[in-house]
């Protein structure tokens, strides 16, 4: 299967899911439900990270120029940004950025390429970051998230080991319908704020 290729597939697929999730949670296929949520908290979250620049969508990897400031971030000599962890760790690192921080990263990045010119888009992410979007309740949400996917992964790697009368339990709906919140917190509050943002055509990423 084909990874999307630029933002109208990405918003079919967005909407396509999101009528999809709907309808599972009208005939009860909760386990429906919960696995479309999972694909749209990934969708949702790449979304974020291209529209920062941080990944490219064709091939699904960190940017150029992006990926140093990555590997300072979450501390690692190698990033494969194709999990849902992954993504999780660089948006919330990225959110819960200061400006000394980029600044840090920034210099150090400059040292080690043995230059005095500073890279500078970290700095002009995190300036966008902070103009674009409200960090309240950022850390809470993530939080939050990785609770939900803690559940479900124990309902999803347990089912075989379940009756089929559990099947439709009460754990099951409630966290088929904990999950929308999360998507859509994501969409309107990381996405949606970063939609205008020219970091990508400053500093020619493709």
């Amino acid at each position: 299967m084909e990874n999307v290729k630029n933002n109208m597939e990405k918003y079919y697929n967005y909407t396509t899911l999101t009528k999809k999730y709907k309808k599972a949670m009208e005939l009860g296929f909760y386990y429906e439900a919960i696995f479309i949520s999972y694909a749209m908290m990934e969708d949702r979250l790449m979304s974020f990270l291209d529209k920062a620049g941080v990944v490219t969508l064709k091939n699904v990897k960190l940017t150029k120029r992006a990926a140093p400031f990555a590997k300072y971030l979450l501390n690692k000599k190698s990033i494969t940004i194709r999990n849902i962890t992954t993504k999780m760790e660089i948006t919330q690192k990225l959110l819960e950025m200061t400006y000394e921080q980029a600044e840090e990263l920034e210099k150090r990045y400059a040292e080690e390429m043995k230059t005095d010119k500073m890279n500078g888009y970290l700095l002009d992410l995190y300036m966008d970051i902070d103009k674009k979007i409200n960090r309240e309740g950022v850390a809470e949400h993530f939080a939050e998230m990785r609770k939900w996917l803690d559940k479900r992964n124990a309902l999803i790697h347990g089912l075989a080991n379940k009756r089929t009368d559990n099947y439709f339990s009460d754990e099951l709906q409630t966290t088929a319908e904990e999950s929308e919140k999360l998507w859509r917190f994501i969409d309107d509050n990381l996405v949606k704020k970063m939609k205008k943002s020219t970091l990508r055509k400053k500093y020619k990423i493709q």
